[in-house]
C-alpha cells in the first residue's frame, strides 16, 4: 500500500476510536452502561451499537472533508462553503 493510504487509514481508525470513546463518555439518554455490569451478550450488543454509530459519524466527517476540500479544489471552485453536508446550513443558489 502507498504510504498516503496507510496514513489515511491510520487517521480514520484513530478518529473512529476517539468518536467511540466520546459516545460512551457522553452517554446521551443514559443508553450505555459500564461493561462490568452487563452480561456477555449485552456487552457485545452495546459494543456493536457504539461501533456502528462511531462508523456513521466518522464516514460523515470524512465525506464532508472530501466534499468541501477535495471536490471544490478539483472543480476550481473558489467558494467551498457552498458545498456542504450540514443539514441546517443555508443553501445559496447564486
Amino acid at each position: 500500500m502507498p504510504p498516503q493510504t496507510i496514513a489515511l487509514l491510520l487517521v480514520f481508525s484513530r478518529n473512529h476510536n476517539s468518536i467511540a470513546a466520546d459516545l460512551f463518555a457522553i452517554n446521551e439518554q443514559a443508553k450505555y452502561r459500564p461493561v462490568d455490569k452487563l452480561t456477555e451478550d449485552q456487552a457485545k450488543t452495546q459494543d456493536e451499537d457504539i461501533f456502528q454509530r462511531a462508523k456513521l459519524i466518522n464516514c460523515g466527517w470524512f465525506m464532508n472533508i472530501i466534499f468541501q476540500d477535495y471536490i471544490s479544489e478539483q472543480a476550481s471552485c473558489s467558494c467551498p462553503d457552498r458545498i456542504t453536508l450540514t443539514a441546517r446550513a443555508p443553501q445559496r443558489l447564486s
